[in-house]
């Protein structure tokens, strides 16, 4: 009875270990492909608005979006890889305390660049008469953003330290792990998502009762027939921005956002696939940053056709070339998931059209 007891509890702890494994496997390789995606894509946004020569006040906010997409490309998610391959953190405290909150960096700016654009989304739509907001405001108000947003982790940074060879939060105690992921919830998920709503439908409204005003004032006529129609169809690409951006937004982050309400609120920790839905819930974060240039790809021609001439570029001077790529899976590792929230950057992104939808409001 003892040597049959021996071999299933054998036999447990090998199908456990293979399963970790197989699950670490798929997680490096969905992150490798969200960083060649995400990188080459907003590589291609990035050039496309750096090379114009007068850009409005949404391009601003794009182009600092998309930075912060690459950061999470080129920093966040092979930091993540690292310290997966390796079961470590192995740069220190110095860097503990760097990477890591420049992780929550990234997200408060993105989340807060993304309530930028769709503010100033709504005032051009509803209050077309405003003067515009000029180009150097708009750049120092982002400076101001990006100062804030360091400001604001200097507490957080006071809790991240090294336990062994891992790089984790020590709070003082669970109320303030539960208050921290309260706020974040509220402030960087609900709070957005709610304005982006609100602006949402108050614009959509808009836009419907734009057409009604131009048939009032043109009646039955071709002109008022074919000012609507062009109207329309533009209205139709505005509300698929608002619509695409609000979906990717809140599918991207709800996952990782109850997991931690329930990790810390609830009793995540004895569920067995905990290991699972937590690796599931970090794939969504940051497949948001290889998204998003579908989403400008999608809803723009400007972008589309840049998008097409970069590649037809690559094809005809780059020959194509066959590497055999056999990933060596090295020792069974463990995954440990004390990473928090923090090692995400995850953002929706707005992309105005490239015309402001609503120019022919100022003959109202």
């Amino acid at each position: 009875m003892e040597n049959a007891s021996n071999v299933t509890h054998s036999s447990t702890t090998v199908s456990k270990q293979t399963s970790t494994s197989t699950l670490l496997i798929i997680q490096i390789l969905c992150y490798s492909a969200i960083i060649a995606v995400g990188t080459f894509g907003n590589i291609l946004i990035f050039v496309s608005i750096g090379t114009k020569t007068k850009r409005k006040i949404s391009d601003y906010f794009i182009l600092n979006l998309t930075i912060t997409d690459l950061l999470c490309c080129v920093v966040s998610i092979p930091f993540d890889i690292m310290e997966l391959v390796l079961g470590y953190w192995p740069l220190g405290l110095l860097m503990c305390k760097i990477v890591y909150p420049l992780q929550t960096v990234l997200m408060a700016v993105s989340v807060v660049t993304l309530l930028f654009m769709a503010l100033e989304r709504h005032r051009a739509i509803i209050y077309p008469l405003k003067p515009k907001i000029r180009g150097r405001y708009v750049i120092l108000t982002i400076i101001i953003l990006w100062i804030t947003a360091f400001a604001l982790v200097t507490p957080y940074i006071n809790t991240l330290g090294l336990h062994g060879s891992h790089c984790i939060e020590n709070w003082p105690g669970k109320s303030h792990a539960k208050a921290f992921t309260l706020c974040v919830f509220v402030l960087l998920y609900v709070t957005p998502l709610s304005i982006i709503l609100a602006v949402f439908i108050r614009v959509a409204l808009r836009l419907r009762n734009s057409n009604y005003t131009i048939t009032r004032a043109f009646g039955n006529t071709m002109i008022g027939r074919q000012m609507c129609e062009k109207r329309s169809k533009r209205n139709v690409r505005v509300l698929k921005i608002f619509v695409s951006a609000v979906v990717a937004f809140a599918v991207c982050f709800l996952p990782f956002q109850v997991m931690w309400l329930w990790n810390d609120f609830g009793d995540a920790k004895n569920h067995k696939y905990l290991n699972d839905i937590f690796t599931f819930s970090y794939i969504m974060v940051y497949s948001n940053s290889a998204i998003n240039p579908f989403i400008f790809s999608a809803l723009s021609q400007k972008f589309r056709s840049f998008i097409r001439r970069s590649i037809s570029r690559k094809r005809t001077s780059i020959q194509p070339s066959y590497v055999n790529r056999r990933p060596s899976l090295g020792a069974i590792l463990k995954s440990s998931f004390h990473n928090r929230r923090s090692r995400t950057s995850a953002r929706i992104h707005f992309n105005e059209d490239l015309e402001t939808p609503m120019k022919s409001l100022v003959h109202e």
